[in-house]
C-alpha cells in the first residue's frame, strides 16, 4: 500500500485520523466510507502526490484539488466541511 493522505474528522488535524492509502498510482476514484464519509474537517497530501477530493461518490460533484505537501488545517466555513464522499489522486 501507498499512503497518499491523512483525512481528520475534526480541524487543525484533530479527532479520528485515517490515512487515504492506494495500491496502485495512478489510482481510479476512491469511495469513502464508515466515519469519513462527508465528515472531513482537515486534510493533508504527502509529497510525491496530488489529490483530488469530491462531495458526491464515484469522484462526481464539485472537486476540491490539492497538491504535493499541502495540508489544509480546517474546512470549516468552506463547501468542503462535512461534504468529501470520494477522492482520487496521482503522483504529482
Amino acid at each position: 500500500m501507498i499512503e497518499v493522505a491523512e483525512l481528520w474528522t475534526d480541524a487543525n488535524m484533530q479527532g479520528i485520523a485515517g490515512i487515504l492509502d492506494i495500491q496502485n498510482v495512478p489510482t481510479c476514484c476512491l469511495n469513502f466510507v464508515g466515519t469519513f464519509v462527508d465528515s472531513i474537517s482537515s486534510i493533508e497530501v504527502f509529497g510525491g502526490f496530488t489529490c483530488a477530493f469530491f462531495t458526491d461518490p464515484g469522484c462526481q460533484g464539485s472537486m476540491l484539488t490539492m497538491q504535493s505537501g499541502t495540508y489544509i488545517a480546517n474546512l470549516q466555513g468552506t463547501a468542503w466541511q462535512d461534504s468529501i464522499s470520494s477522492a482520487s489522486c496521482d503522483p504529482a
